[in-house]
């Protein structure tokens, strides 16, 4: 009998050393390992987890129990493995909710295993030892199962320690300072924050909440949360008149977001048009593009309606299809006579743009690649691995026509040229790279091989503004014409290092900063002439154009700012770290960094509940489609 104890007493051992290994890599990988309260919680559940799974176990056979281990230790490699690896390529963490997203993903399984470092081969110690363990004491598993008394004695102790580990969570709220409050049981229960639930709670407590919620029912009636929306907005900030009101009134906009188009990607001698627009005309040198979960896709969604995608659905663009969005760029260009079209030089694998922007945002053409005969839409469940990016400049000669004489126009432009792996294999890249390892032959500037492949991209990207501009001068349209240029988001296809390494306007090792990328305007009188040093971000660009384009719209309704109207704008990233002129937080090591002595730590501390609170209205609009009855 004491030896069927000690027995089983092992087997739970190793279940609750490997969890509790699992999670202290995690923390150690992507985070900081420090003996506080926060670790003593993450004991504490990882304690309970390990007993219900040996609880679980008892019920079986010696041989079925040993398999169901390995099957064990398997999901927690893959799970704390992959979430390591997401959160390397797109600094954040996936929800169970976006499963549907899976098919997708696999469409960059290299890019995954591209990411595979030494220090990810930690994650397999748990299953060595039980490996280990099996092969050294086979008769592990053998014994009565029931020798506890039955596994009910099991189950009360595991409940018993979970009960204990959430008691210790803290449910006070600091309210000295913002009404908008919220305590760490908060945080627990609605996960509105990732990153540091994990930090506080551990990678399972993240998953086990994020399980629950998406089965969660909400607490009120659609009625009663239009109510509390409604209230919100009317407190949001009104739109105040400032000099740069109307400036671009009656002019033409094309609006080109660029895919990776980083600073890098800005060469006086390799991309003379990029280079010769941020220095001459209007250039926003604080521009940051949020990284979202659908990167590409998040930042359009934001770009497109002034509001913050969901991070909890697969993908926002698909979601809320069905939504009505009152205040999107081409219905309020429509409203004042301009005919809308959006191109995009890739098909709609990843994302319905066709339906997206057609019908929710309100543009009157939308063509792709498929449009243009440069590929076939991808039709069926099949997954494609390998993916041929297109030229920019095929995509402005084939649809320049279209809008060239219909005067006014809104022309959105997706470009694809830039996107990764920047190697010999990019077809766009192939193109232009002998023209890169000219001048670094010429000049002997020390280029990473990969970075050569990344400023080949860009000579594409760089050409297609050339020949667009070259197009509007041709019709007499370029003194009419506003051109507006940002990136999608940094070129994460390229290591930081490599970024810090080459790209002079980012910080080296500050990460919020790699999310600073270019912002340009060019208009032909040079209204905005000049270096810009407000803050902006994604969300900030619909309400930015809506002022200087004079357009009819509710500010209050949109969660971003016009630039120009606010003196201290604060950008928000996902995982609730912000940046601005005065000061910066950077969630993950909970550090600031203050440059105007008139802040303090408590009172920046206070601002994270009201971006939490921003967020979750953001969402509540979101998910009750708010505007449904306003779309006139």
């Amino acid at each position: 009998m004491l030896t069927s104890i000690r027995r089983m007493a092992t087997i739970w051992l190793i279940l609750f050393a490997s969890i509790l290994l699992f999670e202290v890599i995690f923390k150690w990988r992507l985070f900081i390992v420090e003996l506080n309260a926060s670790f003593s919680t993450i004991v504490l559940f990882s304690l309970a987890y390990s007993l219900m799974l040996f609880f679980f176990l008892v019920f079986f056979q010696p041989k079925t129990m040993k398999r169901i281990m390995l099957v064990i230790m398997t999901v927690l490699t893959i799970l704390y493995l992959n979430q390591d690896i997401y959160h390397t390529i797109v600094e954040n963490f996936y929800s169970v909710q976006i499963a549907g997203d899976f098919s997708l993903g696999l469409s960059f399984i290299g890019d995954a295993f591209l990411a595979l470092r030494l220090h990810h081969l930690l994650y397999l110690f748990p299953m060595i030892i039980v490996i280990v363990t099996n092969q050294v004491f086979p008769t592990i598993y053998d014994g009565n199962h029931f020798i506890l008394k039955m596994p009910l004695v099991v189950l009360l102790l595991s409940v018993f320690v979970f009960n204990v580990a959430t008691s210790r969570i803290d449910n006070t709220r600091d309210t000295t300072l913002t009404d908008y409050a919220y305590s760490d049981r908060d945080l627990y229960e609605y996960v509105y924050n990732a990153q540091l639930t994990i930090k506080n709670f551990g990678l399972l407590t993240y998953t086990q909440r994020d399980i629950l919620n998406a089965f969660r029912t909400p607490p009120l009636f659609i009625s009663e949360y239009e109510v509390l929306i409604e209230d919100y907005l009317n407190n949001q900030p009104t739109h105040e008149e400032n000099q740069y009101t109307g400036i671009y009134e009656n002019k033409n906009l094309i609006l080109i977001m660029a895919e990776s188009f980083d600073y890098m990607a800005i060469h006086q001698t390799l991309t003379p048009t990029l280079y010769m627009l941020k220095n001459e005309y209007g250039f926003f040198e604080n521009y940051y593009s949020p990284l979202y979960y659908r990167s590409t896709a998040d930042t359009e969604f934001m770009t497109q309606t002034g509001l913050f995608p969901n991070k909890n659905v697969t993908l926002s663009l698909d979601s809320y299809l069905e939504n009505t969005f009152p205040y999107t760029l081409p219905k309020m260009f429509g409203k004042e006579g301009y005919r809308s079209y959006s191109y995009h030089n890739y098909i709609d694998y990843f994302y319905p743009r066709r339906a997206f922007h057609t019908q929710t945002l309100g543009y009157d053409i939308y063509k792709n690649a498929s449009d243009f005969g440069l590929l076939e839409e991808h039709t069926g469940n099949g997954i494609i691995f390998d993916h041929q990016w297109q030229k920019d400049t095929d995509l402005i000669t084939m649809s320049t026509d279209d809008f060239i004489s219909n005067d006014p126009f809104f022309v959105n432009y997706i470009t694809v040229s830039q996107h990764f792996q920047y190697n010999s294999e990019h077809e766009v890249a192939s193109i232009h790279i002998d023209q890169v390892r000219a001048y670094v032959e010429e000049t002997n500037e020390d280029i990473p091989e990969v970075m050569q492949y990344y400023l080949a991209t860009a000579i594409e990207l760089d050409l297609a503004v050339q020949e667009l501009m070259e197009t509007l001068d041709d019709q007499g349209l370029l003194e009419e014409t506003v051109i507006m240029i940002y990136g999608d988001h940094y070129a994460y296809g390229l290591d930081e290092s490599s970024i810090w390494a080459y790209d002079t306007h980012k910080e080296d090792q500050n990460t919020i900063d790699l999310h600073n990328v270019p912002m340009m305007i060019y208009d032909y009188d040079k209204l905005l002439s000049k270096t810009f040093t407000e803050y902006m971000s994604s969300i900030d660009i619909l309400p930015t154009i809506a002022n200087l384009f004079g357009l009819s719209m509710n500010y209050q309704y949109v969660f971003g700012r016009d630039i120009f109207s606010e003196s201290n704008h604060i950008i928000v990233f996902p995982d609730l770290s912000f940046v601005s002129k005065d000061f910066e937080y950077d969630a993950l090591t909970e550090s600031y960094r203050i440059f105007n002595e008139t802040y303090t730590n408590e009172t920046l501390s206070s601002l994270s509940s009201l971006f939490i609170t921003k967020y979750r209205y953001n969402i509540l609009i979101l998910e009750n489609d708010y505007f449904k009855d306003d779309d006139d």
